[in-house]
């Protein structure tokens, strides 16, 4: 209790705040209260939004909804492999840098604007581009000196 309250997750009079349910809630247990804890994941046929070839929506915590996104893209990601002479293992590149991959789900679940309920992270694979879209707008925050 103390490292949450700490941590500023636990309020003064003992209840869990709304960022330590975003943060480490189960599973089971945070609908219906925050309908914004979701990601929906999709993999398009294409370059449109016309046919799917899979389409996936998941609830939970913020780290397991990343644990989950990071996982569809795993499955779906088209990854070139070549055999190198002298080398005895294959080499793997992925279509998309994973790296990249990841720091922008992280961007996605990190600066989410959890006080809105509506919408959720989306990720969207076409055979042409990866989209990830997070609702809410960039916050601007005022200086201390500054009126707001």
């Amino acid at each position: 209790m103390a490292l949450l309250r700490r941590l500023g997750l636990l309020l003064p009079d003992g209840v869990l705040s709304c960022a330590a349910v975003v943060l480490f809630c189960k599973e089971d247990e945070i609908m219906p209260p925050f309908p914004q804890l979701q990601v929906r994941l999709a993999r398009f046929k294409g370059r449109s939004r016309e046919e799917f070839l899979d389409n996936r929506q998941y609830s939970g915590n913020a780290f397991l909804l990343m644990r989950r996104a990071e996982r569809f893209l795993l499955d779906w990601l088209p990854i070139a492999g070549r055999i190198v002479p002298g080398e005895l293992a294959r080499r793997d590149t992925p279509a998309l840098p994973l790296e990249a991959v990841r720091e922008a789900l992280a961007n996605a679940f990190v600066h989410r604007d959890y006080s809105n309920a509506s919408g959720a992270v989306s990720v969207a694979l076409y055979d042409d581009r990866l989209e990830i879209v997070s609702p809410g707008g960039i916050a601007f925050w005022a200086d201390a000196g500054d009126a707001v």
